[in-house]
């Protein structure tokens, strides 16, 4: 359905129609490992600005996961039930704010706002039914040093 790849290009993430989470790594697309979005299909996914959380709108909910953006390796967080959405394939449904404080989330009618940090809704705005959500990228991801490590001989 949807590939997204992790700041620092070192891993990302495959949504499948069947539920599945994998995530991969580069050079190769080596498969990292795999997590079930339970019965509904991943539609859109989004990383945080540092890579070290994911995030995933599936047909009716968002599930959050800390990644390791150098190997692939996730751990589910939360999940935050929200109303079904269609599944419109090549359209973000999902974006984070640039300074990480919200989570922004079509919400099948109003676009839902989340806090990153637990799922818990904290606001929406009354757009009708939104079908994107994207985020001007005002600057680069910040440096980090487990990156600068990874590239380092």
């Amino acid at each position: 359905n949807n590939a997204v790849c992790a700041p620092g290009s070192f891993a990302g993430v495959l949504l499948d129609r069947e539920g599945g989470l994998t995530s991969f790594t580069f050079p190769g697309l080596v498969k990292a490992q795999y997590e079930s979005l339970g019965e509904s299909e991943g539609v859109a996914a989004v990383f945080s600005r540092d890579g070290r959380s994911l995030f995933v709108r599936t047909r009716d909910a968002v599930e959050a996961f800390d990644f390791n953006p150098l190997d692939g390796e996730m751990t589910a967080r939360w999940q935050t039930e929200l109303p079904e959405t269609s599944t419109y394939y090549g359209i973000e449904q999902i974006a984070i704010h640039p300074d990480g404080q919200k989570l922004y989330v079509d919400g099948g009618g109003p676009l839902m706002i989340l806090d990153p940090d637990n799922g818990l809704k904290v606001g929406d705005i009354p757009l009708g039914d939104t079908t994107g959500i994207c985020f001007a990228n005002i600057a680069g991801p910040p440096v980090d040093e487990n990156l600068a490590l990874a590239k380092a001989p």
